[in-house]
């Protein structure tokens, strides 16, 4: 075969999902985007991303112009995940943060579900160009409605000084009637601000970098006031990936095979079900039990199933196998999946929240690359106990947050700035 051959895109090279790696980079940036111009433009710039990304590999036979296809495919995928989630956050009442979080997490899962099935009907010559150029679609779907069912951020509008229009926003979400009410949700009291005003946290110098619209310095960031937040949500975005469970969304044929289902296209489709279904309960859950109790509830659950991954492996019990990593991806997606996006963007201060969340996204999509480039490596050394560096992981992510986390359902962001400040009050970082 030629140089030239190599080049030539196949059907087979084709995979629907957009890669860790190309989703690593514009999460960073993404939030710092936001900040400046809005939740709202910031996801419609983002749209130009998704269809030259999608119109580029529909329409290209060239193995690396695919590439580039993907790459800005990519971008558009970790913009719009950081975005999406801080959005939600900032519209959701206290007391529906979690069901309303749940739907940035429902909606991927969806969409893997969706993506998955065209396996089964797309499945000829061409067909890959079609699921490659639909994202056009959605694209211009949501360009479209978003000037008609879309508001920008209440928050944000408040931050930038904007106060007729968030108030404009908050008539339009909760009703006139309710602005009043909306109005202590979001924007702190008064002493809350004096004294951000006075720490290093919301510095004179923060403080006009924001009102510029330039979105949160990043020396702010690292502030005493912020520390603890901070690793909070860095920690919970790295768990989230590194706890394994991708392991399992891209290597499921290799657990499914032993039990005799060999056709890798049902593999992905059981695992991509398992995963959706307790994810839409997740908010439901989260709202009745608390997202620290829920989030403690995965951890464990990913441990005692990663163990029993373990046995049945050493054990040779393919069936049992496919039980415990069944068990496994619900115990992430009943919590620890969905609810890390909401509690990320609802331990950090409204000025802070899109730069937080940006570096979450990217801590996760970081983690993840570690574990889809890591896992074969590790599956090759330790074989039948490959999985005892996650239950490990997912052991220590249990006193990670059993220390460190602090509960944010039904709470709004100044109530939670206290929780830390009550902390930091009795000597703890």
């Amino acid at each position: 075969m030629s140089a030239a051959d190599d080049n030539v895109l196949k059907p087979e090279q084709v995979n629907p999902s957009v890669t860790a790696e190309e989703k690593v980079d514009p999460d960073v940036k993404a939030g710092k985007i936001s900040d400046r111009v809005g939740r709202k433009r910031a996801l419609m710039y983002n749209c130009g991303f998704i269809i030259a990304g999608s119109a580029i590999q529909a329409a290209v036979s060239n193995l690396w112009a695919f590439a580039f296809g993907r790459f800005l495919a990519g971008i558009a995928s970790g913009a719009s995940t950081g975005c999406v989630g801080t959005y939600i956050n900032e519209i959701a009442p206290p007391h529906l943060r979690s069901k309303l979080g749940i739907g940035l997490q429902g909606g991927i899962n969806l969409g893997i579900v969706l993506v998955n099935s065209t396996h089964f009907y797309l499945n000829f010559d061409q067909g890959w160009r079609i699921i490659a150029g639909f994202p056009i679609v959605l694209a211009v779907l949501f360009l479209v409605l978003s000037h008609f069912i879309m508001v920008e951020s209440p928050v944000w509008l408040m931050l930038h000084g904007h106060r007729m229009e968030g108030e404009q926003v908050l008539t339009r979400l909760y009703g006139e009637e309710n602005v009043s009410t909306a109005l202590e949700w979001i924007k702190p009291p008064k002493k809350h601000i004096d004294e951000e005003k006075q720490n290093p946290c919301w510095s004179e110098v923060g403080h006009q970098t924001v009102i510029r619209g330039k979105g949160l310095a990043w020396g702010e960031l690292f502030a005493v006031e912020m520390r603890r937040p901070l690793i909070v949500g860095m920690g919970l975005a790295c768990m989230q990936k590194l706890t394994g469970i991708n392991s399992i969304f891209y290597y499921s044929s290799s657990l499914f095979g032993g039990v005799g289902v060999a056709d890798g296209r049902v593999c992905n489709i059981i695992v991509a079900i398992v995963n959706l279904i307790p994810t839409l309960c997740s908010g439901m859950i989260a709202a009745k039990f608390g997202n620290r109790p829920m989030i403690l509830f995965s951890t464990i659950g990913m441990t005692l199933s990663s163990i029993g991954i373990t046995l049945t492996l050493i054990y040779d019990a393919p069936s049992a196998t496919v039980a415990m990593a069944a068990a496994f991806v619900f115990s992430f997606a009943i919590c620890l999946g969905p609810i890390m996006f909401v509690v990320v963007a609802a331990v950090v201060p409204d000025h802070a929240r899109g730069s937080v969340v940006s570096i979450g996204i990217f801590v996760a999509w970081a983690a993840n690359l570690v574990v889809g480039i890591g896992y074969p490596y590790l599956a090759t050394a330790l074989v039948n106990y490959k999985y005892i560096p996650f239950a490990v992981i997912s052991a220590l992510s249990t006193i990670f947050v059993y220390f460190l986390v602090p509960e944010t359902s039904n709470l709004t962001t100044a109530e939670i700035q206290d929780v830390f400040k009550k902390i930091r009050g009795n000597g703890r970082w």
